[in-house]
C-alpha cells in the first residue's frame, strides 16, 4: 500500500466549522486581551497590543503571528516612537504570554462547543485517517477529539508541529530564520519550552502521496518544506502532490506563493502529479483521496 503523508493547515478545521481565525480571536471580548483598565468599560491599550488591534482593524485577513513578525522586524522609527517599542519590552513579553494562554483557552473553547459540518471534505478525511501513515498539523486542535465529535471511532496518528490544546502546549511566535530586533528573541517559535523534533522532512521523503489539506503556503510556514519541494523538481521517483483549499481564488494564491518561493510551478507539474482541489467545488471525494 502507499505511503501517504497529509499536511493540515488552518483551513482544515475553517472547513469543519471550527471559528478558529485569528480575527476570530481578536472579535472575541472573553478572550483576547483588553489592556489596562482605566475605568468602567475604558481600557488603555499600548505598545504590541495597540499595534496588534491596529493591525486587526486595517487588515482584510489579519495574521497575528505574521504581525507580530512585523512587530518584531520593522526598522520603523515611527513604530518606535508610536507604540514605545524598546522601554515597553517586558510589557510586551508579559502580553504575549497573556496572548498565548487565551488563545489556547479560545480554541479549547471552540473546538468543543462549534458545530461541526458532518459532510465537509474535512469530516471525509477524519473519518479516512486510518489510511494516513503520519497526519502532521499546523493546528492546536485535537483531530482524534472531533472525530469522536464527529461520531467515527478511530484513531488518527497526528504530530502536532506548533504544540497542542490538549497538552497545553500550544506554540504562537515567528519563524526561526527571521532576524528579529534586539530584545524580541522571545518570539522565536524555537525559544519556546514546547518546541519539539519531530520527523517531517524524513517522512515526505518517504511518502508516495503527500496531501496538504487547508495549508495556506503562507511565508512563514513554507520553511518547514522548502527542501522538501526543491527536492522533488530533482528526484526520479514521481511523487503525487495534492493540495485541497477553500475555493479557486485560493488555488491562485498558494500557486504565487509557491512560485515566489523559487518553486517552479512548470518543473513542479513535469516531476510530479500535482494536483490541487477547491472544496468550493463539487468534488468527488473518492475521486479526488485514493487510497488504494
Amino acid at each position: 500500500m502507499k505511503k501517504i503523508v497529509l499536511i493540515i493547515g488552518n483551513g482544515f478545521d475553517l472547513d469543519l466549522g471550527l471559528k478558529t481565525r485569528y480575527i476570530d480571536f481578536v472579535n472575541s471580548k472573553r478572550y483576547w486581551p483588553q489592556g489596562e483598565q482605566i475605568q468602567k468599560n475604558v481600557y488603555r491599550k499600548q505598545g504590541l497590543l495597540a499595534f496588534l488591534n491596529d493591525k486587526a482593524k486595517s487588515d482584510n485577513w489579519f495574521d497575528l503571528e505574521r504581525s507580530l513578525k512585523e512587530f518584531a522586524t520593522s526598522t520603523s522609527e515611527y513604530l518606535d516612537f508610536k507604540y514605545n517599542r524598546y522601554n515597553g519590552k517586558d510589557e510586551s513579553i508579559q502580553l504575549f504570554n497573556e496572548l498565548t494562554r487565551k488563545l489556547s483557552l479560545f480554541i479549547k473553547k471552540r473546538e468543543k462547543n462549534d458545530k461541526l459540518k458532518n459532510r465537509s471534505f474535512a469530516s471525509y478525511v477524519i473519518s479516512k485517517c486510518m489510511y494516513f501513515n503520519k497526519i502532521y498539523t499546523f493546528n492546536y486542535t485535537d483531530i482524534n477529539h472531533l472525530a469522536e465529535r464527529l461520531g467515527y471511532s478511530t484513531s488518527c496518528n497526528v504530530v502536532h508541529i506548533h504544540g497542542s490544546i490538549k497538552e497545553n502546549s500550544i506554540i504562537l511566535g515567528v519563524d526561526g530564520g527571521s532576524t528579529l530586533l534586539p530584545d524580541y528573541g522571545f518570539l522565536r517559535k524555537t525559544i519556546s519550552k514546547n518546541y519539539k523534533s519531530n520527523y517531517l522532512n524524513r517522512d515526505l521523503k518517504d511518502a508516495d502521496e503527500v496531501i496538504f489539506f487547508g495549508f495556506s503556503f503562507s511565508k512563514i510556514d513554507f520553511g518547514y518544506f522548502s527542501e522538501f519541494f526543491n527536492s522533488l523538481l530533482e528526484q526520479e521517483k514521481r511523487k503525487t502532490i495534492i493540495v485541497i483549499t477553500k475555493d479557486n481564488d485560493s488555488i491562485y494564491d498558494i500557486k504565487s506563493r509557491i512560485e515566489d518561493e523559487g518553486i517552479s510551478l512548470s518543473r513542479l507539474y513535469e516531476k510530479t502529479d500535482f494536483r490541487c482541489y477547491a472544496v468550493s467545488d463539487k468534488l468527488d471525494y473518492d475521486e479526488v483521496l485514493q487510497f488504494k
